[in-house]
């Protein structure tokens, strides 16, 4: 990519499904270090509590960490956690791991309409994560797994980013409420396992995907191929066609 004329801020770690899964994560950090790129990874932070997760995302150069709840009830609503984990044990967790990590702590909150969160205790307990360089709040931009997920009003979001300036300070806090910018192609030349490989990961919108294959000097009949094949599937969601890896 590097030498296509692209730019690399990090090679980020966002599987589809949770990084700190895999028990391999903390050498291929290591491994993937050496080539002189920053690291990332992005955890939902529900196995912080785990000295061997802990030791192994600390070699990264950059985390992000979910905290979507602080209260049992909205956690379960939003979250839909595996009957194994216990709240205050994962908040635990990731409080002491932010007082050992040495890179850069940013955190994610997706606010749900409709689900009770309880944005005061979330900014507060985010304002005890010291080294924390940003805290950003999401809500639902692509189409969610389940149609009660709804979306926040703009008034609520406001208010959710003067809470949490008002606990960790002016500008520690950003709303991504918005779709992500266009994909502009740099890659491996392998278009379809790269279409593949996003859409297996999150929806892309319509017009990103034609952007990203019109850049890579493809034709929009290959998305039309893999959609037939049934490698793609269509999801209407605001009034936006989506594409989805088939089975995601």
């Amino acid at each position: 990519m590097i030498s296509s004329g692209g730019k690399v801020d990090y090679i980020t770690f966002v599987p589809d499904g949770e990084p700190t899964l895999d028990n391999q994560i903390g050498s291929s950090i290591r491994l993937l270090k050496e080539i002189g790129i920053p690291v990332a990874v992005i955890t939902n932070a529900s196995l912080l509590w785990r000295g061997d997760v802990v030791g192994d995302l600390a070699e990264a150069d950059l985390v992000s960490i979910k905290v979507d709840a602080t209260d049992v009830g909205a956690w379960r609503r939003v979250n839909r956690p595996h009957g194994g984990l216990i709240l205050e044990r994962v908040l635990r967790g990731i409080s002491e791991f932010a007082s050992s990590y040495k890179g850069d702590l940013i955190s994610e909150t997706m606010l749900v309409g409709g689900h009770g969160q309880d944005v005061q205790g979330i900014a507060y307990f985010l304002s005890g994560l010291g080294p924390l360089k940003k805290a950003y709040i999401s809500t639902v931009t692509r189409p969610p797994a389940e149609a009660s997920a709804g979306i926040p009003s703009d008034a609520e979001l406001r208010s959710a980013l003067r809470i949490f300036e008002e606990n960790l300070g002016r500008g520690r806090a950003a709303v991504i409420a918005e779709h992500e910018g266009d994909l502009p192609y740099v890659g491996s030349g392998d278009l379809e396992g790269e279409i593949l490989g996003i859409a297996a990961v999150h929806p892309l919108r319509e017009e990103a995907l034609a952007i990203f294959v019109s850049s890579a000097g493809g034709e929009w009949g290959l998305v039309e191929r893999l959609v037939s094949e049934g490698k793609l599937e269509v999801m209407l969601h605001g009034g936006i066609r989506y594409y989805l890896a088939r089975g995601k």
